[in-house]
């Protein structure tokens, strides 16, 4: 951390110097968060967000509209302008880089997975977007998918006008999921004219390329009583990036140290390069054989095919778990993950306005959008070391029959990487829609009231392809002789003559007939539809006067009604696939909610409390599910005096199981899985089945923080927030690998979800959700915005940072995991420090930024001490540098050029290894954590804005 903070002050006083300008100062900077739009960005927040044209303060961490009111809650407001000077692909790609935002899937960081990905979620304290609540003008959206989250390329994007983020707990104020905070898109609904905006961009390399189109258009009619504004987005990225397509990645995996005793002083496990999936390889090797006594022996154990189909010998190498490292390793696992993914999708939103009487206007306003979206699978159908080959086998080599049949074997057992078929693929194509009418008016001189109905609704058509069908290719490869025909066929059609089963070859790479794959393989199949309605009436106003000030509140109630269903195709309901055997589903939920909110001044003119005012709030939560839960917050803020202001709060929050949490009928997927009681690696089904007797999950959080704008430095402002946040009755599943090795360690409760059979063969493992874990964060966000003239221009450095020394997880057993600092793997964790900083020079037309963007060191896991648990426990700090600008081409900015370069100096990302006993399916290319470290390198953008 430090190293970062000395290259951004560098920069900070390299880049005015290269201007070689005076400085002169500016006019007091007021505080952040009156930033407009036109400012870089605003910080956090201070008091309050920009002013609306009748003066009033909106503010999103409150209900509360009143003039001058300081929330105590802190925001941080990001401008439109700041949004178009680094022209992210989506917004939430820029946000997601913030230090407050954490880990979230979205096509520059795909889940590792075959379907159910193509959302761009927000991800507030790494807390998981289901606890992060998203809003649209204060309004709630429909969720993406039955599983919760607002995919946000489903907003217009063009007509963003700024990005509120509160940082601490809302529930009281705006209901359910606010547990780590709100995310509010505000939007330009007064905007007039024609806007085009046309960007296209492309990587170092020359993959990743994509285009984007922004039309907007606004105009007032009936003597500017109405007014309507029209958005249309499209972006089509056609072609994703896989990891075979960069150098960086080495397949590195945390093993087994074959060198370890406990008195040697050498470490339990060691990291290792170039390591894959055990007992598999692209032409298929024997891993041993099954005589007549049912034992396993190693006949034939060592021979390989390779990929032309001649038998050669294979080196197993070094073996632990599933993970295989040395010898003939198949190099090619993880190549196929999805690094980048190709994502398309057009946009159409409208919003007409009308001044009905004085003091009430009426609007109406719609929108739908088709997303496209597509990604790999990762690992190819792989049988590590299962398979069974009879001697009989059609498309066995005569060397390998004869030597079965003299030693009276049953059959061999082969281990196969099916690299020439292909990974799984997904296509993701969802449709939203949403419609919404209300209206806005005033009683008086401080009361407003507001009242709105909003229909939306998602349907994703969801497609698995090249998704093996298991019980097609056990039958395809037991392929013999016809004893009439002498043709080579399925045994099961000497039995069943029509079953259509094609003879399948594994002996090679390439080998197989095009026919055979297209039996063994098949697409699962999945619709499903999300709908939302929410009715809401809400007001506010000035109750009455203290000395101090207008006693201000805010009331009102919302009905709210969740509704969710899935189809599948029939394979899938057989659970006939080796992934994605998506099950039944449908659930609805009904919300009654009413809230109070007031604003109470106590002080005013005294000595350190210029401003003093206390803000409480409460809301009633009553669930067709669970029945009623309360929530609650009270917050105080002090003006201390001109240059400093001081605020907190203590709230009690909650989040809201999603329907999938309660009603999912369960998503059945089979992954290879090492039991220590049968001491085999094989496939297993895990089955991720809905809880209906879940409750909301409640969280006690508090903030505090100071802000500080030194009038003695003009234009400076300091923040510094703390916050805690300590989440009980988290909803949370174990995963199945865990489950099987609590079972298998003396953790009896968790037996009960391993199905096996009377060999003690696994049949299945049950994954439920339940309200049993529990989180604990706490930690500090800091913020530094500075502007200063420098000769005929203007420097602004905006830097942020965050700190996050605690967070803890603690699961149905009271095993705690600390994730502070804990970045290995597929984890939730993060580095205890995160920063971003921008430096922009402005002069004139033109305008210049660098920005950067800081990882903190950190640890594969926390509990691990290198040199005792592992050779090396840390993981390095990353920095990477952008660089953006725009040039308005009249000098009045109606025509307007932009550029971007993100990574730089085409950083590598740091390649982390796979950690075999944190995941359910080990096999090198899962420790990316592409969130954190940009995987694509240096890439390229230019667009053009015109305004007519």
């Amino acid at each position: 951390m430090p190293r970062a903070i000395l290259l951004c002050g560098a920069a900070f006083f390299i880049l005015p110097s290269v201007a070689q300008a005076q400085s002169t100062p500016t006019a007091p900077s007021s505080s952040t968060a009156s930033n407009t739009a036109d400012q870089p960005a605003a910080g956090q927040d201070s008091a309050a967000a920009p002013a609306t044209p009748e003066g009033d303060i909106v503010v999103t961490g409150s209900r509360i509209i009143a003039n001058g009111f300081q929330q105590p809650t802190p925001v941080t407001v990001v401008g439109q302008a700041e949004i178009n000077r680094q022209a992210p692909t989506t917004i939430a790609s820029y946000l997601n880089q913030l230090p407050s935002f954490g880990n979230a899937t979205s096509a520059k960081n795909p889940a590792i997975n075959v379907a159910g990905g193509g959302a761009e979620f927000v991800n507030l304290r790494n807390l998981g977007p289901t606890r992060t609540l998203v809003l649209l003008d204060t309004r709630r959206v429909v969720e993406s998918t039955t599983a919760g989250g607002v995919d946000t390329v489903t907003l217009p994007f063009g007509l963003i006008k700024r990005v509120e983020v509160v940082t601490g707990g809302a529930s009281a104020a705006w209901g359910s999921d606010a547990v780590a905070g709100v995310v509010n898109f505000v939007l330009d609904r007064d905007y007039q004219g024609l806007g085009l905006n046309v960007e296209s961009g492309v990587t170092d390399r020359g993959d990743a390329g994509y285009v984007k189109a922004n039309v907007t258009a606004g105009h007032s009619f009936a003597g500017g009583k109405g007014h309507f504004v029209v958005e249309f987005d499209y972006l089509n990225q056609p072609r994703g990036v896989d990891l075979v397509d960069r150098d960086f990645f080495k397949s590195r995996a945390v093993v087994n140290n074959p060198a370890y005793t406990t008195t040697n002083g050498q470490p339990r496990q060691i990291t290792v390069s170039y390591a894959a999936t055990s007992n598999v390889s692209p032409g298929g090797v024997f891993v041993g054989s099954v005589g007549a006594d049912g034992k396993t022996n190693t006949v034939l154990r060592g021979i390989q095919f390779l990929p032309d189909g001649t038998l050669a010998p294979y080196n197993f190498g070094n073996q632990s778990g599933l993970v295989q490292y040395g010898g003939d390793v198949d190099r090619t696992v993880g190549l196929a993950r999805s690094i980048s993914t190709p994502l398309n999708y057009a946009n159409i939103f409208g919003h007409v306005d009308y001044d009905v009487v004085p003091g009430v206007k009426a609007y109406v306003e719609g929108f739908y959008g088709r997303t496209n979206y597509n990604e790999n699978g990762y690992l190819n159908y792989m049988r590590q070391g299962n398979i069974q080959i009879r001697p009989d086998n059609a498309y066995l080599p005569a060397t390998i029959r004869d030597q079965l049949l003299a030693t009276g074997q049953q059959y061999a057992l082969l281990g196969k990487d099916t690299v020439d078929f292909g990974p799984p693929t997904s296509r993701n194509n969802r449709d939203v829609w949403r419609a919404t009418v209300g209206v806005d008016g005033e009683i008086g001189a401080t009361w407003k009231w507001h009242a709105y109905y909003t229909h939306g609704q998602s349907l994703t058509n969801l497609y698995a392809d090249n998704d093996t069908i298991i019980g097609n290719f056990n039958n395809a490869v037991d392929a013999v002789r016809d004893p009439v025909t002498n043709n080579i066929v399925c045994r099961s059609t000497l039995t069943n003559p029509n079953n259509g089963c094609v003879p399948l070859n594994l002996f090679g790479v390439g080998v197989a007939s095009p026919a055979a794959i297209a039996y063994t393989h098949g697409t699962a199949y999945q619709r499903s539809i999300v709908k939302l309605d929410v009715a809401s009436v809400d007001a506010s106003g000035t109750l009455f006067k203290l000395p101090a000030g207008d006693v201000s509140v805010a009331f009102g109630g919302d009905y709210i009604r969740n509704e969710a269903s899935s189809t599948q195709d029939a394979l899938a309901l057989a659970r006939a696939y080796a992934v994605q055997n998506f099950q039944p589903f449908y659930g609805k939920r009904h919300v009654k909610e009413a809230f109070v909110e007031a604003v109470i001044p106590i002080l005013k003119d005294v000595p350190l409390a210029q401003k003093l005012e206390l803000q409480a709030a409460g809301r009633i939560t009553d669930y067709s599910t669970s029945g009623s839960v309360k929530t609650w917050k009270v917050g105080i803020s002090d003006q201390v005096f001109r240059d400093l202001r001081i605020r907190g709060t203590l709230s009690h929050d909650i989040r809201a199981p999603t329907l999938t949490d309660l009603f999912s009928g369960g998503v059945l997927t089979q992954q290879p899985v090492f039991d220590s009681v049968t001491n085999k690696t094989y496939p297993q089904y895990t089955n991720a089945k809905g809880n209906p007797a879940l409750r909301p999950e409640e969280a006690d959080t508090a903030t505090a923080g100071i802000i500080f704008s030194p009038s003695f430095i003009p234009g400076l402002q300091l923040s510094v927030d703390y916050y805690r946040i300590n989440l009980k009755g988290a909803i949370s599943s174990v995963s199945a690998a865990q489950e099987l090795v609590f079972c298998n360690g003396g953790q009896t409760q968790y037996c009960q979800y391993i199905h096996r059979d009377a060999s003690q063969a696994i049949l299945s493992i049950d994954t439920v959700p339940v309200n049993v874990a529990s989180l604990k964060t706490e930690g500090w966000d800091f913020e530094v915005d500075y502007r200063h003239r420098v000769g005929p221009g203007e420097v602004t450095f905006r830097g942020l940072a965050s700190y996050v020394p605690v967070f803890t997880q603690v699961d149905a057993v009271g095993n705690v995991t600390n994730l502070a600092g804990q970045i290995g793997d597929l984890n939730p964790g993060e580095p205890k420090w995160k920063a971003n900083a921008y430096l922009t020079y402005e002069q004139g037309p033109v305008s210049l930024t660098l920005n950067s963007r800081y990882v903190g060191p950190g640890k594969l896991q926390s509990n691990w001490v290198s040199g005792v648990d592992v050779d090396n426990n840390s993981v390095k700090s990353f920095l990477t540098f952008g660089l953006t600008g725009v040039v308005r081409l009249d000098g009045k900015g109606a025509y307007t050029l932009t550029f971007g370069i993100d990574n730089l100096f085409d950083r590598d990302p740091v390649d982390l290894p796979v950690i075999p006993a944190t995941v359910q399916y080990s096999a090198p290319g899962l420790g990316g954590r592409f969130d954190l470290y940009d995987p694509i390198g240096r890439s390229f953008r230019m667009g053009v804005r015109a305004k007519f």
